[in-house]
């Protein structure tokens, strides 16, 4: 089973992969959004006092979602593009473009200009990575991919796939699907029992 579907071609600074894991720390990172499970997401992180980075198409986003109280409880909010696009599909050109309409409508919406935008389908070149950082972006992709697009009909397999692989400094990929929200506070519970602690990038 692949746990991480990213070659990453070079190395850049621009480019996190990790964070810092002293004290055990981890990051959980939620992509396709906002949505329906937006909500119930932000509740069981909230429960357990653990935070998340969240990254969000544009086109979803207008001043009615729960942007505020994703801030408010201590999260963080990242680009994911304007539209879930392969950048590697688009002209250096097209993709700034599309980074710069995704960065002015969040700045627009929520006051705060993002610092760190995921591509879609983790697919990226060295294009999409200096149009990011042009636009004061890092490019985040993950080091442990939680296959929870592939396990639909058997979501307790997502948290056996990210608990057996845990370590140190980890950036975990999930999604805002239904079968994510449902195993959330048991995976959530699972991460405390192994003495984990989530943080920020």
């Amino acid at each position: 089973m692949i746990y991480n579907e990213v070659e990453f071609s070079f190395n850049d600074p621009q480019v996190v992969t990790e964070i810092d894991g002293r004290n055990n720390q981890i990051t959980l990172t939620f992509d396709d959004g906002p949505g329906k499970y937006t909500n119930d997401i932000l509740r069981s992180l909230n429960k357990e006092n653990m935070n998340a980075y969240f990254f969000w198409q544009t086109s979803r986003l207008y001043a009615s979602r729960p942007w505020e109280n994703l801030y408010k409880e201590g999260h963080g909010l990242g680009s994911h593009g304007h539209r879930h696009v392969d950048f590697t599909r688009l002209s250096p050109e097209k993709q700034w473009k599309h980074l710069q309409v995704s960065v002015r409508e969040m700045t627009q919406i929520t006051g705060i200009s993002p610092e760190f935008f995921r591509p879609p389908y983790g697919k990226y070149n060295k294009d999409t990575v200096d149009a990011a950082s042009s636009l004061g972006m890092k490019t985040v992709l993950w080091s442990l991919a939680s296959l929870d697009w592939e396990l639909k009909q058997s979501p307790e397999s997502i948290i056996r796939n990210i608990t057996e692989h845990l370590n140190p400094g980890a950036v975990i990929l999930l999604h805002e699907f239904r079968q994510t929200r449902d195993i959330l506070p048991e995976l959530l519970q699972e991460i405390r029992n192994r003495n984990y602690k989530t943080a920020l990038l």
